[in-house]
């Protein structure tokens, strides 16, 4: 896809923001189309810092547990690679992350789907009348 220039120069005032404030790792030079941070530990104002368009924080996790802390209301969306419903499912049951509302494989996270951000769309966009 064309990265439009509003979203270029999103993405680089994020970036420097991000590098003034947190102690990231740029990985890649900034004409990249996408920029990965490596961070050595998750803060809650992680996402404080996030952008769109090919922006990315990157952290090597050991447990799932160890991603609490950025799953606030900023995170709606859980992308997976390599792991098995059992264990997702599990995790969302017993940790109840506050943002989580959808889960789905790397790649797909912006498929549109008919529960979106945790609403069933047909029911919240749809008018019913009531006569009694």
């Amino acid at each position: 896809y064309e990265i439009a220039p509003a979203q270029a120069v999103g993405k680089l005032h994020a970036a420097y923001k991000a590098a003034a404030y947190k102690p990231v790792r740029f990985q890649g030079g900034l004409g990249a189309r996408n920029y990965r941070f490596q961070v050595e530990k998750l803060d809650p104002d992680l996402m404080d810092f996030k952008h769109n368009s090919g922006f990315f924080f990157e952290y090597d996790a050991n447990e799932l547990n160890e991603i609490l802390p950025v799953c606030n209301e900023k995170c709606q969306t859980l992308t997976y690679l390599g792991m098995n419903r059992d264990d997702l499912s599990d995790f969302l049951r017993t940790a109840a992350p506050k943002g989580i509302d959808r889960v789905v494989p790397v790649g797909k996270s912006m498929d549109f789907g008919l529960v979106w951000d945790g609403y069933d769309l047909i029911r919240t966009l749809s008018r019913r009348y009531v006569i009694e």
